[in-house]
């Protein structure tokens, strides 16, 4: 066996590897999304794929029922100035 195919069979195995754990993320995230839309979860999925504002930080402000880190201007609160 060459080195070359040593090198050739190295890269192939990260390549299935990364691959295989690309397939198995997605089935992950498709079965919890299962789950969640089971157990009446549904606005809760729909609200992560479909945010109804496009800052981050709202967003989870809203879904854990409490004040943003930031104010309207977008200044950390209690940050010097």
């Amino acid at each position: 066996m060459t080195i070359e195919s040593l090198m050739a069979n190295i890269w192939l195995m990260m390549l299935e590897a990364f691959v295989l754990g690309a397939v198995v993320t997605v089935i992950a995230g498709l079965v919890i999304r299962e789950v969640l839309k089971r157990r009446n979860y549904h606005d809760v999925v729909v609200d992560v794929v479909e945010p109804e504002s496009q800052n981050w930080e709202v967003n989870l402000a809203k879904a854990f029922n409490q004040e943003t880190l930031t104010d309207w201007k977008g200044v950390r609160k209690g940050a010097r100035k």
